[in-house]
């Protein structure tokens, strides 16, 4: 089956880019960029018959300390591997949706042919970007630098070794280890994120722009109209508010702070783009008080983890 889905995969081959900047949470390191793999799914849904699955291999993962990484305890450093996903789905060998990862696997992006990014005789264009190496789509790459490598065939041999975590060096190292099982397996299912379940910190991501995108809370903090600083300051201000009223005995342990920083950093580090809503995909909750309790929770949390260090 592989063999015969080869041509299809190297004539939609996503086109990577990417631009040189200082700001360290952007630099990608291409030198970095140690393979481009892909694999073909099949399927008898309706919209799509055949998904084919990229995936970026970068043999090394760098980050310099984030608010984030303080939180957690997380030092500066690096680790073995780094994948990013695309997944493109084509129906009749033309191409209709593409999947894509835009921040550590929790952040989904979705794009169809409906839209300006995909075409019908050559892959989508993306610069790796964002937090992590997430992807977003464009039109023009005149400013943009390629990042390139041989496309080839991810066998079984090769996807076994990266879900034990072994590096290109051959050793076996826990945090290089591909956290995607379930997606790989079935990629016609709704992708909210790349992984099989989303960690914490992700869905406190997603409640995060659930919060700046909602429309009933005061003040309207609506991400595309807000003045700088008012939706953090009150998104700060309202899980607070409501932690209070229910009666939590760590409501008081909350800092103002604490949260605007952590808010502040999301929104410029990795929602620095506005267009990101037109393709973003979140998961759909029954409330829309839920994303603040589930800010809520995740600082419940965060407390009680930090005083047990």
């Amino acid at each position: 089956m592989a063999t015969h889905y080869e041509p299809l995969a190297l004539k939609f081959a996503p086109e990577l880019y990417y631009v040189e900047t200082d700001n360290s949470f952007r630099n990608i390191s291409p030198e970095d960029m140690k393979g481009f793999y892909w694999r073909a799914a099949e399927s008898s849904a309706s919209w799509a018959d055949l998904c084919i699955q990229y995936i970026v291999y970068f043999k090394q993962q760098r980050w310099d300390s984030s608010i984030i990484d303080k939180y957690w305890g997380k030092p500066v450093g690096s680790h073995p591997n780094d994948y990013v996903p695309i997944f493109l789905y084509l129906k009749n060998e033309k191409p209709v949706r593409v999947v894509f990862d835009i921040w550590h696997y929790e952040l989904v992006g979705k794009i169809d042919d409906s839209t300006a990014h995909l075409h019908k005789e050559k892959g989508p264009q993306f610069q790796v970007k964002n937090f992590y190496r997430g992807l977003f789509p464009i039109k023009e790459t005149k400013k943009q630098k390629a990042l390139e490598a041989d496309l080839e065939l991810l066998d079984q041999d090769l996807l076994k070794g990266w879900y034990k975590g072994r590096t290109f060096e051959g050793d076996y190292v826990e945090e290089a280890k591909f956290v995607m099982v379930n997606k790989l397996k079935d990629p016609f299912q709704e992708i909210t994120t790349f992984r099989d379940r989303s960690d914490l910190v992700g869905t406190f991501i997603e409640a995060v722009i659930h919060a700046f995108m909602l429309k009933g809370w005061p003040g309207d903090i609506d991400i595309l109209k807000q003045r700088p600083g008012e939706g953090v300051s009150l998104i700060a201000s309202k899980a607070i508010e409501l932690r209070k009223t229910q009666g939590a005995a760590d409501a008081e342990e909350i800092k103002k702070g604490d949260v605007e920083k952590l808010v502040k950093f999301i929104q410029n580090n990795i929602l620095e783009e506005p267009r990101m809503l037109d393709y973003l995909v979140l998961p759909k909750w029954e409330k829309q008080i839920s994303c603040m309790q589930r800010i809520l929770f995740f600082f419940g949390w965060l407390k009680k983890y930090l005083k047990s260090r």
